[in-house]
């Protein structure tokens, strides 16, 4: 008796059990075909995007950022790109214009002068507003369907030759950096870019007249 009744128990713990293996392994294959189904998402988005926003394209002329966003909203996904677009050229411009600021004070044997730090941290803000006010420029824009929502890929860009010109105009603005940084050969070489770009820009307009 006690034999079958061991017996009995033992089936009724398999049972019991097999409703619980198969919830597990219910669970196991709902989440790989999850994961399956996240992957082919995320290959069909990759698949969609252009082409340009994946290559990062580089000159000595521009200033590239390229951004995107999501919005169930067309215009908004487009907006939220451009501002998206427009923060990544603040921070690159940012870094540009205050590395070459401290190379101007480093030359300048300035870099423990306390005015003068102050105006290369002022000058750097200048610039750095300008950028955020405008002069950049809209190079390439894609919105693609993604699902419910819309999905806006934007290229812009923004002139080094503009960059430097704002530059040199704000360090003009205040006798402290004429006097101590104008004379550096860092500023002289900043001053022959800008001519050069200038040079350029009227060769390249007297071209196109012509044609």
């Amino acid at each position: 008796m006690d034999e079958q009744s061991e017996k009995l128990k033992a089936v009724e713990t398999l049972v019991e059990a097999k409703p619980l293996v198969d919830r597990r392994s219910q669970d196991k294959q709902d989440e790989a075909e999850r994961e399956s189904e996240g992957q082919k998402v995320v290959q069909s988005t990759i698949s969609k995007v252009p082409a340009w926003f994946l290559n990062t394209e580089s000159s000595p002329d521009f200033i590239y950022a390229n951004a995107t966003e999501n919005s169930a909203d067309l215009q908004l996904s487009i907006d939220m790109a451009m501002l998206s677009g427009k923060r990544q050229l603040v921070q690159i411009l940012g870094e540009m214009v205050s590395s070459r600021m401290t190379d101007f004070a480093a030359q300048s044997g300035n870099t423990q002068d306390g005015a003068v730090n102050k105006e290369v941290e002022r000058v750097t803000k200048s610039v750095v507003a300008d950028v955020q006010l405008g002069g950049y420029q809209r190079e390439k824009i894609e919105v693609l369907p993604n699902g419910k929502t819309f999905r806006a890929y934007v290229r812009l860009s923004y002139s080094t030759a503009d960059l430097k010109r704002i530059m040199a105009k704000e360090m003009q603005k205040t006798e402290v950096l004429n006097t101590k940084i104008r004379r550096t050969k860092a500023f002289e070489e900043l001053e022959k870019e800008i001519e050069l770009s200038r040079e350029l820009k009227t060769k390249n307009r007297s071209r196109q007249d012509a044609e």
